[in-house]
């Protein structure tokens, strides 16, 4: 799932580029990812699944969809570029 595989990138070092590599399974990030989408989406951790896609809620709008953004950069201390929102 393309989707997934971005937001799982979010939390690497912004020196290692993501690219073609299989995202992290780390439990740590996985659960921050999940508190990050809970909290910005107004959702329960447990319904962040990977089932979970953009406009599949409908919390999760193009507004929301750039506070999640804004919310995953500060979390992971990352930048992402605009072709990958």
């Amino acid at each position: 799932m393309f989707e997934r595989h971005l937001l799982l990138c979010t939390f690497r070092s912004q020196a290692t580029a993501c690219g073609d590599e299989e995202p992290t399974d780390d439990p740590m990030s996985q659960e921050r990812l999940r508190v990050v989408f809970a909290r910005m989406l107004g959702l329960s951790p447990e319904e962040i699944t990977d089932a979970l896609a953009y406009r599949s809620v409908l919390q999760w709008d193009s507004v929301s969809h750039m506070a999640l953004v804004a919310a995953l950069e500060d979390e992971f201390d990352v930048m992402l570029e605009t072709e990958e929102v």
